[in-house]
């Protein structure tokens, strides 16, 4: 009798333990909220030129490489407010999957400087396309007299790409994090590092049109 009884007990807590709800991931959100925070100060003390291209580029008068400081300062804050959201169902099974590795705000943090960069690349790599446009138009009368290409041309580009094979696939990743994620995580924060990396290119090349296409209005010289 002792002895079923203690199995029914072992039973018991088994059952409790598997029902218990995991813990809440907070502190993603709390960096959501701090970097909406900050979007909003920046509109509601008309701070917002500080990531518009035009002005770093024209009117600031900044040394090209301090402007792009700033630029990718900002840059991290849009990140977090409006991508960051988007990718909590990877972070969510990140955040709990590194709870069971021996360092676990290390892996975190690991995945999430691998997404960062990718973002922060292509953040660089728009930066100086602009500068190279912007140069463009100065030594060109032909197309600073029709400006209005440049944002034709990346309207262009932008439509294309949503009908791209390349579109589909780096959509198809993003649809579905589960197995994503099942794919190709692994312990350790080196393999964390590589699954932010890799996280943040698929959902970085189907981000791209639309980002696009909202700065085009940035790529476009007055």
């Amino acid at each position: 009798m002792g002895t079923t009884n203690a199995t029914e007990l072992k039973n018991q807590e088994r059952t409790r333990s598997t029902s218990r709800p995991r813990a809440l991931v907070l502190w993603p959100w709390a960096t959501i909220i701090a970097a909406w925070t900050l979007a909003l100060l920046a509109v509601i003390t008309n701070q917002t030129y500080l990531i518009n291209h035009h002005y770093l580029l024209e009117e600031s008068h900044l040394p090209t490489f301090t402007a792009l400081v700033v630029f990718l300062a900002c840059w991290q804050v849009m990140t977090v407010a409006m991508m960051l959201p988007s990718s909590m169902p990877m972070m969510y099974m990140m955040v709990h999957a590194s709870r069971k590795q021996r360092h676990p705000l290390v892996v975190q943090m690991a995945f999430l400087a691998g997404y960062a960069v990718v973002w922060t690349a292509f953040a660089v790599a728009a930066f100086l396309g602009d500068t190279q446009i912007h140069r463009l138009v100065h030594s060109w009368v032909w197309l600073y007299l029709h400006s209005w290409v440049i944002g034709a041309a990346t309207l262009a580009l932008a439509g294309g790409f949503q009908f791209s094979p390349l579109k589909e696939r780096c959509l198809k990743q993003c649809r579905t994090p589960f197995s994503f994620f099942v794919r190709y995580y692994r312990k350790g924060s080196g393999a964390a590092w590589r699954l932010g990396l890799r996280h943040g290119s698929h959902w970085n090349c189907t981000a791209t049109a639309g980002g696009s296409m909202a700065g085009s209005s940035c790529l476009a010289t007055e």
